[in-house]
């Protein structure tokens, strides 16, 4: 796969991410302090670090670049919102229809590969943009976003970020022993 491409894609999924966590955020706001090895924990479902660690493996094999683990988190973590939003919705969320919606980004967008290629970590880079294309072809786009802001994330503070109601990412800066989020 050429570098091109690789970038192409990198940039088309850096910036459906970035859209996405503007447009429909996440809400709660807090740190995993209950569950210290957690990366973060959306709704009940705790993110483990092994999670992440494939999905920047992926990423890597998939673009050709770099993406910092902080950034990987809050992506992970906006994707399993996503999912308790489309749940709640009715929306089909079974790994055979989001995996068969990796397949087809994947095609469109020339890679030799297919969900089955990618770790779970690495599906859950791509699913929520087919949560959202879901929601929107059944005309139930504004109640996703709605759901999906209404979802508490906590982050471990090890990433130095916190998600704030709304979706906001705010950087956690050190006061004596005490994180501050927006203090910077």
């Amino acid at each position: 796969m050429s570098r091109t491409k690789r970038f192409s894609f990198a940039s088309r999924v850096a910036a459906i991410s970035a859209v996405v966590v503007l447009s429909l955020g996440v809400g709660g706001c807090g740190k995993t302090s209950g569950n210290p090895g957690a990366a973060a924990i959306v709704g009940d479902n705790q993110i483990s670090e092994t999670l992440v660690t494939d999905a920047i493996n992926d990423w890597q094999e998939m673009t050709g670049q770099d993406v910092a683990r902080a950034n990987m988190v809050v992506v992970l973590s906006q994707g399993m919102a996503y999912a308790d939003a489309a749940e709640e919705l009715g929306l089909d969320i079974s790994d055979e229809t989001l995996d068969s919606a990796v397949d087809e980004m994947l095609a469109a967008e020339g890679f030799d590969m297919t969900a089955a290629d990618l770790s779970d970590g690495g599906k859950w880079i791509l699913r929520p943009s087919a949560l959202v294309m879901q929601a929107d072809q059944m005309g139930v786009a504004q109640d996703f976003a709605d759901l999906a802001v209404a979802v508490p994330v906590k982050l471990n503070p090890r990433y130095g970020y916190e998600i704030q109601p709304g979706g906001q990412v705010m950087p956690l800066a050190p006061l004596g022993d005490a994180f501050v989020a927006g203090s910077l």
